[in-house]
């Protein structure tokens, strides 16, 4: 699955398991990391698994934002939003259970849900994306509970919320008006037509 473009040039592409410096080292499964296709130190295509994985934040990576924009536009003709997101929510909750990794991604997994809501905020109509959401957002104030950066993550949990919220009214709103707009230029239309035919029927 190509995930961005890039211009011509004569340099060569290889997958990533020659690239000990890029962002997938996070992965444990070697053969995602090979899954994925880099040109000039750029992610270009890849395995729509391996991809995923990528996208996937732990306590100590979070995915190029270039590359985040890319995949959930692209990604949307091979896997649904809602689909998309229960993945990385279930392989986030195994880093999370996993008392060896550490620090828990709690965060970044948050900030991830707060840059896709303002990229493609439409996504977030469907209840069974907001259902993934509610359950992250329960899972990571739970998984904070004992460490003392739970009250941060609540306030930015609450803030992203707050903010989806605002976000889909004003899209409903503007929709509401565009609706207006269509019925009354419709209503508007058919008043003409009527008009037009009356006068040529008495002449």
């Amino acid at each position: 699955m190509p995930v961005a473009s890039t211009h011509h040039h004569d340099h060569s592409c290889t997958g990533a398991a020659d690239n000990s410096n890029h962002p997938q080292d996070h992965l444990e499964d070697p053969l995602k990391s090979e899954a994925l296709v880099y040109c000039d130190d750029s992610l270009i295509s890849g395995r729509l698994e391996a991809l995923v994985g990528n996208l996937v934040p732990t306590a100590d990576y979070y995915p190029d934002r270039a590359f985040l924009f890319a995949f959930l536009l692209a990604s949307r003709l091979f896997i649904k939003p809602h689909d998309l997101l229960g993945q990385i929510s279930a392989k986030c909750q195994t880093e999370m259970q996993d008392s060896n990794k550490g620090e828990e991604p709690s965060s970044h997994l948050v900030r991830l849900i707060s840059e896709w809501s303002e990229t493609f905020p439409y996504d977030f109509r469907d209840e069974r994306v907001m259902s993934h959401v509610r359950k992250v957002a329960h899972r990571c104030v739970s998984a904070e509970d004992n460490n003392q950066g739970a009250g941060e993550v609540r306030e930015e949990i609450s803030l992203v919320l707050h903010t989806l919220l605002e976000k889909l009214t004003r899209l409903e709103q503007y929709e509401a008006f565009l609706h207006s707009i269509r019925t009354d230029s419709l209503t508007s239309d058919v008043q003409t037509l009527s008009q037009v035919s009356l006068n040529r029927y008495h002449t």
